[in-house]
């Protein structure tokens, strides 16, 4: 999914913004100018989250590295975890445990500081956790989904952000249940990039017990098949079934043609206007059966 103008924007206002927070003139000057013409000269095949460590880069020459969501990315694993108990009960008292937890799961992708900043909040995930179970779900490729993998022998699962991962592992579980023979591999980003989920992330929430948690090589927002490692190359090629969380993946692996069930909710307006839902709706799709413009 190449970048357009809408994501142009959004990625500019967004350094933009940021650059406002320093008291530097001058610093701030020569940063923007970095980011124009990172955004000038970049090929116009890449997807958006592609430039997201690269705007890192030049912040960071400017005004020095920070992982300025480290904290924040702590504190949301610990709050899901906190309520995890909870989450567990719901799920054992669904009629279909995979689907309350997928449900789940997607409500979770709204802990996003990436792409809705500092909007994120408590109240508001509280809201769609407790909405989870009422929130529609495409059930034909839910169906496809749990058939092909009562046949398959490998899922990837490829994470999105912190704080999520916790109903992630939950996922996975459900899943792991049903198909105990099913080889399950975690995939999250190789370095710290927006709040995106890394294997420190994993430790913490003790996803890594579960599946053979792995980091994909890259700093990019995202799964960029041309920047990960060899090692999951491999992996997502032959993967007979893979699950897809969040929008920065989705922007990265659109046209690939893997057998990829994306998982997340809308939460930009070029996300809302391509699928023509309001924010915050919920998608479960397949890579195979969507057409993009």
């Amino acid at each position: 999914m190449r970048i357009g103008v809408d994501c142009i924007k959004c990625q500019f206002d967004r350094q933009y913004r940021l650059a406002a927070t320093k008291n530097d003139p001058e610093k701030q000057d020569l940063f923007i100018k970095d980011v124009c013409r990172i955004i000038a000269e970049a090929p116009p095949e890449w997807p958006s989250p592609v430039f997201t460590p690269l705007f890192g880069d030049a912040f960071a020459k400017h005004f020095g590295y920070s992982d300025r969501f480290a904290d924040i990315k702590k504190r949301s694993n610990e709050y899901v975890l906190a309520i995890e108990e909870d989450l567990k009960k719901r799920i054992d008292s669904a009629d279909d445990h995979i689907l309350m937890a997928l449900k789940l799961a997607r409500a979770g992708n709204y802990i996003d500081f990436g792409a809705l900043g500092n909007t994120v909040n408590d109240a508001q995930l509280n809201a769609l956790i407790s909405e989870a179970a009422d929130q529609p779900v495409d059930m034909t490729e839910f169906n496809r989904m749990l058939n092909e993998l009562n046949t398959a022998k490998s899922l990837v699962y490829l994470a999105d952000n912190a704080g999520e991962l916790v109903m992630d592992k939950l996922l996975i579980s459900e899943i792991k249940k049903a198909y105990p023979d099913l080889d399950v591999t975690l995939a999250v980003r190789g370095y710290p990039v927006l709040n995106d989920a890394t294997l420190e992330d994993c430790r913490q929430v003790g996803i890594d017990k579960i599946a053979n948690a792995m980091s994909n090589g890259s700093h990019v927002a995202g799964t960029y098949i041309p920047d990960i490692s060899a090692e999951l190359r491999e992996k997502l090629l032959s993967a007979d079934v893979i699950i897809s969380k969040g929008q920065g993946n989705f922007e990265t692996l659109s046209g690939s043609g893997l057998n990829i069930y994306y998982v997340f909710l809308c939460k930009c307006q070029l996300f809302c206007r391509i699928f023509d839902v309001p924010q915050l709706t919920g998608m479960l799709l397949n890579e195979r059966r969507i057409k993009i413009d």
